[in-house]
């Protein structure tokens, strides 16, 4: 079942769809960016790695805000609008890879959402289908601003890349600090998960989720994505020691955690400067 909260946020904002959107292109800095294109509290681009025209291209969406404003994950939590991409109009490329870094919580009247406070750069990664010639990106995003209110915000940015010889650019700092963000195999970071244990009390249905952090855990964050037919609460920390934490998250509309057995759970752990993606079939 969808979140009713967020179907009242995602009501709201196609009701805004309908109002004027000032957006403003400015001049790009290189031939490794597209321009900036203004909307309201936020202006979004696409910057670019050098590219040698046979290896994958290393690319970011990069969304600024201004302060005060939030965008949301694609798990927007509660309530949220998750971001849309559509490269509809590129030439010589495959389908891209969009890459997601760790995300925040972020706690509000409507209840916990899911993103980032300050703006973040989605990485992508990209293959041209024809080595060696220029690509073309035509990138229409759609995602939320929020503050007290959310404001749905389409952005069009488009960017040329020819193959070239340069060995840094001036965006690959930046594109790299993100990327490193991207949640990688458990056994890499040091974060998994110990155990899944479902619970029943009165009408909550859900799951108990034990994770482990080698060297211990300072400061950990755990979310759960699963079939888009049940909603699945933002997990709760229950308890935490050194090396442990606990979190419970509850499923909507089921009478028994049995009803689940045979979907896919996708869990994203985080812990300071490091995070995790760890997949679990339940049994």
């Amino acid at each position: 079942m969808t979140n009713p909260r967020y179907l009242a946020v995602h009501l709201f904002a196609l009701l805004l769809l309908a109002l004027p959107v000032d957006v403003v292109a400015a001049p790009g800095e290189s031939s490794l960016s597209s321009a900036w294109v203004k909307g309201p509290h936020t202006r979004a681009r696409i910057v670019a790695m050098p590219w040698d025209g046979r290896a994958p291209l290393r690319l970011g969406v990069q969304l600024e805000l201004e302060p005060g404003w939030k965008t949301y994950w694609r798990n927007p939590g509660d309530a949220g609008i998750p971001p849309r991409f559509s490269w509809k109009g590129s030439d010589n490329i495959k389908t891209p890879q969009m890459l997601w870094p760790a995300p925040e919580r972020m706690a509000d009247e409507f209840g916990v959402s899911i993103g980032y406070k300050h703006g973040a750069l989605l990485p992508v990664r990209i293959e041209a289908s024809r080595s060696g010639e220029p690509v073309k990106l035509v990138l229409e995003v759609n995602y939320g601003v929020c503050a007290e209110v959310c404001i749905p915000v389409t952005m069009d940015l488009n960017l040329e890349l020819e193959p070239g010889s340069a060995a840094s650019g001036p965006h690959d700092a930046l594109i790299a600090k993100w990327q490193s963000r991207v949640p990688g195999p458990a056994a890499k970071s040091g974060l998994d998960i110990v155990s899944l244990k479902p619970f029943a009390e009165k009408d909550k249905t859900g799951f108990e989720v034990t994770i482990a952090g080698k060297g211990g855990l300072r400061k950990p964050v755990l979310f759960v994505e699963g079939p888009g037919k049940y909603y699945l609460s933002v997990p709760e920390m229950i308890s935490q020691s050194a090396g442990r934490a606990v979190y419970r998250f509850e499923v909507d509309d089921v009478k028994s955690a049995a009803e689940l057995k045979g979907n896919k759970l996708t869990f994203t752990l985080s812990d300071k400067t490091r995070a995790a993606e760890r997949e679990w079939i339940l049994e």
